[in-house]
């Protein structure tokens, strides 16, 4: 979608999936409450104004030029570039930063063009007779702390809504299973669902003589948890056969990164933990670019502690939590993002519990350690505290949180045909030649950037 103004859109306009107060999982938009949950963009028309809104994260983003008294923006940036091309300037900086990183680069707004900026769900833009406004939302991150008696009110509603949100999926279900807390709470709400015999798990297999220690632990206990609850495991039917790059669902239009080398014949229904900052991993800024960016310099250092300080905190947020919430806005929160409207793009709807809106606005944090993890698990499946924890000696999780308030779920299972799963494949030959900038060797959650899908963007500067 593209726009400026001279061609204002003349009626509503949303593209992506929105999941419905009444739990439902929409991509046709007819007028419902929001409820910035999923990955959207929405244009609403009223009269002579139009609010352009997205979901919580804000996946694909809303890219905006603006200059004088003229204004073009879209939901994608290369397609707003080719637009706009003779008006445009390479952003050498950012772009710099962009080839050297794998995963997105940290601009709060900046994109790889000068005259763009990137504005994400933080951000409601609306345009009254041309006249363009942006306007940032009240900050609500963490505001909730464990000793309000809203906390466990907000905590059951958020958990009970996604019970029926994969409840009320009619497609093909694949879920990650990890040795990690964040796939241990997935897999706690699809246990009280009751449709663990409906959904294909998804624990990466590794080589143990290359993988890292953390891949090796993530695959062990995953398959631990897989055995005991006798879980179907995704047997995945490839097509193997190279995609002509064009099709693009293997590069990420939104800030030219790439994470996908199948694509699925049918429409797929993933759940994952992206968004997952239920715990505090102290860490400093430092060592975390050595995992982010391929070489590290004093330049990168000191741009990146640039940006680290020109983050504003909310005045409620407790000092413990500072390190954890820039994380999530420099980091996760772009990344997590680009990754769902990447994978929508690709015939797959990631969904992510951790991303609702209702659960970011907890505080994870209790007496200087984070127990929302334990306390979900506690409260609705304590079972799968039983089992060991990937990582657990570097997170900061109290492990002995007291609680025993346990909640009980009695849903009737769900039964429904079991179906192979297709998939188009890019061999993996090719896609380490044509797509990724280098060998990835480490254990991070990485997407890379991707050289092919910027220099399709370059060529526009040439």
């Amino acid at each position: 979608m593209i726009f400026d103004t001279n061609r204002l859109p003349v009626s509503n306009y949303f593209y992506g999936f929105m999941i419905t107060t009444n739990n439902k999982i929409i991509e046709k938009y007819n007028g419902e409450q929001e409820t910035f949950n999923g990955c959207y963009f929405l244009i609403k028309k009223e009269n002579n104004k139009l609010t352009i809104s997205q979901d919580y994260f804000g996946c694909f983003g809303c890219y905006v030029y603006q200059k004088e008294n003229y204004f073009a923006i879209s939901n994608n940036l290369l397609e707003l570039v080719k637009y706009l091309k003779d008006k445009l300037s390479l952003n050498k900086e950012y772009y710099n930063r962009l080839i050297n990183a794998r995963e997105t680069t940290f601009s709060l707004n900046d994109t790889v063009i000068n005259e763009i900026k990137r504005y994400n769900g933080d951000y409601i833009i609306t345009i009254i007779d041309n006249n363009l406004t942006i306007a940032k939302k009240e900050e609500k991150i963490y505001s909730i702390n464990y000793s309000d008696k809203k906390y466990l009110h907000i905590l059951d509603k958020w958990y009970e809504r996604w019970i029926n949100v994969f409840r009320n999926i009619k497609g093909n279900i694949v879920q990650d299973l990890s040795g990690g807390i964040d796939t241990r709470i997935l897999l706690s709400i699809s246990k009280n669902a009751n449709m663990l015999n409906n959904v294909a798990f998804r624990n990466k297999r590794i080589n143990p003589n290359i993988a890292g220690s953390e891949s090796v632990e993530d695959f062990t206990i995953g398959q631990q948890i897989i055995k005991y609850y006798n879980l179907q495991e995704l047997n995945k039917v490839l097509i193997n056969k190279k995609i002509d790059c064009e099709n693009n669902f293997i590069c990420g239009n939104s800030n030219f990164t790439h994470s996908i080398r199948e694509k699925p014949i049918q429409k797929l229904y993933r759940i994952c933990g992206n968004g997952g900052l239920l715990y505090h991993r102290p860490n400093t800024f430092n060592n975390l670019l050595k995992v982010r960016f391929y070489n590290v310099s004093d330049k990168l250092i000191n741009d990146y502690n640039k940006y680290y300080d020109s983050v504003e905190i909310p005045s409620y947020l407790q000092s413990k939590l500072k390190d954890l919430y820039i994380y999530r806005k420099l980091l996760v929160q772009l990344r997590d993002g680009i990754k769902s409207a990447d994978y929508y793009r690709n015939n797959t709807i990631l969904l992510c519990p951790m991303m609702d809106p209702d659960l970011n606005m907890l505080n994870p944090n209790y007496n200087g350690c984070s127990v929302l993890p334990i306390l979900i698990l506690k409260r609705y499946c304590k079972e799968l505290l039983n089992f060991p924890i990937e990582g657990i000696s570097e997170k900061n999780i109290n492990l002995g949180f007291e609680f025993d308030n346990e909640k009980i779920f009695n849903y009737n299972e769900i039964k429904k045909e079991k179906k192979p799963i297709y998939f188009l494949h890019i061999k993996k030959n090719d896609y380490e030649k044509d797509f990724k900038l280098k060998s990835m060797k480490d254990s991070s959650h990485s997407t890379g950037s991707c050289p092919g899908q910027i220099e399709k963007l370059l060529c526009y500067f040439k």
